[in-house]
């Protein structure tokens, strides 16, 4: 899923949508400040929120409400036939 304005584009992996919200891969880390990556400044990342490289950003929740202001630009959706 590619979110934030092209001043701050980005993608995620979503993992799973869920009453609360989407269970996201962010390769950045966890979103601390929706708001801040929206409005194209700097920061809204705890960058330090997993010291293991691989894992980094995983299973982060964005809840519905924290996200339901964010610029989301476009959803691939891929899926393994048997």
């Amino acid at each position: 899923m590619s979110v934030w304005p092209d001043c701050k584009g980005h993608l995620v992996r979503v993992q799973n949508l869920t009453n609360e919200g989407l269970l996201v891969d962010d390769p950045y880390g966890m979103v601390t400040d929706f708001k801040t990556r929206e409005d194209c400044n700097s920061g809204g990342y705890d960058t330090n929120s997993t010291t293991d490289e691989n894992s980094k950003g995983s299973d982060n929740l964005w809840k519905w409400d924290d996200i339901k202001d964010i610029t989301v630009k476009y959803v691939e959706v891929y899926s393994k036939c048997k």
